[in-house]
């Protein structure tokens, strides 16, 4: 359970709702995303920023887990992909003994690293040898809380929370890297997730899409694959939030139509390239994506110990995450009363069984 817990940890960083429930999609709340331990074997929780300046590509995560019950271990991983540092993914593992944090806050420390809510931004370092990093983000404008809070996934008290506290805003980060030094500027944000269940007992991979137009509006949407044993083949929800946040549109898809798809050769995945997200029964409102050139990617398998690699394989065939570039344009005319353009922004995949 331990070897399996870890895992999750590494790949997965967006949960939402099981289908049968009510949608509730809303402006984030501070509290929606503080650190929350439960005492189950399996919860852990997670904060994904992301950063960049389209020269840069960073994503950086903090978790903390129950390995065992209550025993929150903890770690980080830190993605990069530029042309000054080409692709690199790094990983540290902790124990409950180095984990410092407010139970109810923003805050989480492990030795040198470090996340919080300090001077009115959120502030993150991470130390991960080669690679040191440190970025702020403005908290403005208000994500959204894409589940609402917690939803049971099993019942009677088996649960996923998901929120999208922050995306595309003002930030900027100080990147080292192999002894050379990065001052950066340009737009961040970060994700949430809370659980106290597996969520490879019912998915296959999941997905999130973060993406903005010039007068920015921003498109957030994800969810998950099902395996055999989910009622229904898939669940993705979608928000569209004006400048301010005021959220324009939001709700459960309703089906997905790929257009077309290719074999990815990294991960050796089949994967969308085109699709048309439905919103409608009647096809009236639906967005069209399509993913470009890839900014980062990861094979899990290739940064652990041969005792973890034996045991991930029993329980997941070929764990990968990989970042594209997107492009999307929103048709709902019912809710845009004028064409808003293209959509710019980051489709992540994280896919561990075929």
């Amino acid at each position: 359970m331990r070897i399996k817990i870890f895992l999750l940890i590494i790949l997965l960083f967006f949960v939402t709702s099981l289908p049968a429930q009510t949608l509730n999609i809303r402006k984030v709340m501070p509290s929606d995303f503080v650190f929350d331990s439960q005492p189950e074997e399996g919860y852990f929780q997670g904060w994904n920023f992301y950063f960049t300046d389209r020269k840069f590509y960073i994503f950086a995560t903090f978790l903390v887990s129950n390995l065992g019950p209550n025993d929150l271990n903890h770690g980080i991983s830190l993605v990069i992909q530029s042309r000054q540092t080409g692709s690199v993914y790094y990983t540290k593992e902790f124990g409950q003994q180095s984990l410092e944090v407010k139970k109810g806050e923003f805050f989480q420390k492990a030795y040198s690293n470090t996340m919080e809510f300090r001077n009115g931004l959120y502030v993150i370092h991470m130390n991960a040898g080669e690679a040191k990093l440190s970025l702020k983000i403005d908290p403005k404008p208000d994500g959204v809380a894409l589940s609402g809070g917690k939803f049971t996934v099993k019942d009677p008290d088996k649960f996923v929370r998901a929120d999208i506290p922050v995306s595309f805003a003002n930030a900027s980060a100080e990147l080292e890297f192999k002894g050379e030094k990065f001052s950066l500027t340009g737009e961040g944000g970060f994700e949430h997730l809370n659980t106290n269940y597996e969520v490879y007992k019912y998915s296959r991979h999941w997905e999130l899409l973060r993406a903005k137009n010039q007068e920015g509006l921003r498109l957030l949407t994800g969810g998950f694959t099902g395996n055999s044993s989910f009622p229904g083949k898939f669940f993705r929800t979608v928000a569209v939030q004006g400048a301010d946040g005021e959220i324009i549109l939001s709700g459960r898809v309703k089906r997905v139509e790929t257009v077309s798809s290719a074999f990815e050769p990294y991960s050796e995945y089949t994967l969308p390239v085109i699709e048309k997200i439905h919103l409608s029964d009647d096809s009236s409102c639906f967005i069209q994506t399509e993913r470009k050139q890839t900014v980062g990617k990861i094979y899990i398998l290739s940064n652990v110990s041969a005792i973890l690699r034996f045991f991930i394989r029993l329980f997941f065939a070929k764990p990968y995450q990989i970042h594209f570039i997107s492009s999307s344009e929103i048709h709902c005319p019912q809710f845009l009363q004028k064409d808003a353009g293209t959509f710019r922004g980051i489709h992540s995949f994280y896919l561990f069984n075929k």
